[in-house]
């Protein structure tokens, strides 16, 4: 059952020790194995005896009995537990498999390609189905690199990510430099490499001598030692755009022209990072995800003059250290958080109108997400959440405005969420409880805006928190910013952990269909504000009956806007 529900595979040496197979060769040797097997056959007349033991008859028995039912009992519960019964898949291969066992081969396999059948016209198949050709898909994304490998990173800046980063490289054997201002901000580069490591060997992961080898590919340094010999150099200093040019800046002059720059930022535009650049060609965005060493996801951003070798090469490194890259253009947000962050905002303007925090995050999470906006608020951090809704807003203006309890929460309860301890939860340990001061917060910025609380229902907080990214995502795709509806959902799902078998936004749109969309969209512009008009793409299928997934959205794409 483990082998089954997992679908992963086994190799030779695996499979022999569980005794899934008889006798394990290596390739030279195997017709040699073969042979040897097939005279031990004859020898004992077709008797198994002289190869792997099977369940006795009796056995067989005790299964097909009480220990048969407590088999499946413990694959039904822990598939529950792991998919909430949200993937029918798994579910029904138990009942197959409970079904079927001990009878003739014919009626097993009747059994199967009718079950197999029955899935695969599911919802949950053709989102996952098309998840996977998109993944197929992005391993070409950005073109093929003309310049060679990229083989010697450096990273600018110690703190988490930068950290996170260097770790990365570290594991896949490339030799990575760290600079930072002083040698305690270096240290914390490797304490983070270290829990990482940590984390792997914990699981089983990793060995003892590959933890030594990571840490003996990083090196530390307070100047610019080394760097003329790198060919990328990837920014991860503080979010805060003239800071960063400065160290942009400072760099270029002591790394080769053909070096790459890249810049980790979330949000900030890579076209007014470039500005002031000497080699503005040579200048992408590489936007990893925290925790670096569990987000599958790295954002490769083109700028308005980032050589497309220099794109391509960048999105090849991403994926040969194991992460799936996907090439954006360049804005503000980039693709995910510009979808992100108007969710988060929209559930902060239902908690302030009334919601009950606890009940908006448990509305998500029974939809898919692996929690909801304020949990996931808690763990990003609220200060960085804050600033780059601020960085949105500031983009995009009124179309994304930052709710007022997150502004309060930050700026008034100075808190900052679960590396603080304390956020719209309490973190103790495990243990995660609703920070009763919250309450109050509301209620003070109900006064300040002169609202009165209301109830919202379960209804009203799902269609607000995901057709807010349904039409921002819409936008993306309509500007080129991610020109493919399943590369997008991709994103969403590797980015933000939307559920596999809903497909991402976009497929939601198409569940749902366009014309209940757009129907909703304009109800709640109407009702709630002028940020939920829908986007002018979205209007135009709905007028040629065309879905994001199985259309052909080229041409509608390129029509005159307005």
């Amino acid at each position: 059952m483990p082998i089954l529900l997992g679908g992963k595979p086994l190799d030779g040496g695996k499979a022999g020790k569980i005794g899934l197979v008889d006798r394990v060769a290596g390739a030279p040797f195997l017709l040699d194995a073969a042979r040897e097997v097939l005279a031990q056959l004859i020898k004992d007349g077709g008797s198994r005896r002289g190869l792997r033991s099977r369940p006795k008859p009796l056995m067989q028995k005790l299964l097909d009995g009480m220990l048969k039912s407590l088999v499946y009992s413990g694959a039904r519960k822990e598939v529950m537990r792991t998919t909430k019964g949200r993937m029918p898949a798994p579910l029904a291969l138990i009942d197959l498999v409970n079904a079927t066992l001990g009878s003739d081969n014919a009626v097993g396999y009747e059994a199967e390609a009718k079950t197999f059948a029955r899935l695969a016209l599911t919802r949950e198949s053709k989102a996952l189905v098309g998840l996977f050709f998109a993944s197929e898909a992005v391993k070409k994304d950005g073109g093929k690199p003309r310049g060679p490998a990229l083989e010697r990173p450096a990273v600018l800046g110690a703190g988490v990510m930068g950290g996170g980063i260097a770790w990365l490289f570290a594991r896949k054997s490339l030799n990575v430099r760290v600079k930072d201002l002083n040698l305690e901000a270096v240290a914390k580069a490797y304490k983070t490499a270290d829990d990482y490591n940590r984390q792997l060997l914990k699981r089983r992961r990793m060995r003892d001598h590959e933890a030594r080898q990571v840490l003996a590919h990083i090196g530390g340094v307070t100047d610019w030692s080394g760097f003329s010999r790198c060919d990328v150099v990837v920014e991860a200093v503080v979010e805060n755009l003239e800071i960063k040019r400065k160290v942009l800046g400072e760099t270029e002059t002591y790394v080769d022209d053909a070096c790459i720059l890249a810049t980790n930022t979330s949000s900030l535009r890579v076209s007014d990072l470039a500005r002031g650049l000497r080699r503005p060609q040579r200048f992408v965005g590489m936007h990893f995800f925290n925790p670096v060493n569990r987000m599958p996801l790295v954002e490769v951003v083109a700028g308005p003059d980032s050589d497309e070798d220099a794109v391509a090469r960048v999105a090849d490194l991403a994926r040969r250290c194991g992460k799936t890259a996907v090439v954006v253009k360049d804005c503000p947000g980039f693709l995910v958080n510009r979808i992100l962050l108007p969710y988060l905002n929209e559930a902060g303007t239902l908690l302030q109108e009334g919601g009950d925090l606890a009940a908006i995050d448990r509305t998500i999470e029974a939809y898919g997400l692996p929690m909801g906006p304020f949990r996931l608020a808690d763990e990003v951090g609220i200060d960085v959440g804050h600033k780059v809704a601020k960085i949105l807003h500031e983009g995009y203006g009124e179309r994304m405005p930052v709710a007022a309890i997150i502004t309060h929460v930050h700026e008034e309860l100075k808190l900052l969420g679960t590396k603080g301890g304390v956020g719209f939860y309490q973190h103790q340990g495990k243990k995660v409880t609703v920070n009763g001061a919250i309450a109050g917060a509301v209620q003070a910025v109900q006064q300040k805006l002169g609202l009165s609380p209301r109830l919202v229902a379960e209804d009203e907080v799902r269609a607000r928190c995901l057709l807010i990214m349904v039409n921002e995502a819409a936008r993306c795709i309509d500007e080129g910013i991610c020109a493919n509806p399943a590369i997008l959902d991709l994103a969403m799902v590797m980015g933000t952990g939307w559920p596999p078998e809903k497909g991402g936004p976009l497929r939601h749109a198409d569940t749902l269909g366009i014309t209940v969309v757009v129907d909703q969209l304009k109800r709640l512009a109407d009702s709630v504000g002028p940020r939920f008009a829908p986007a002018p793409l979205l209007v135009r299928m709905r007028e040629k009956s065309l879905t994001f997934h199985g259309s052909d959205l080229a041409a509608i794409i390129a029509q005159p806007k307005g």
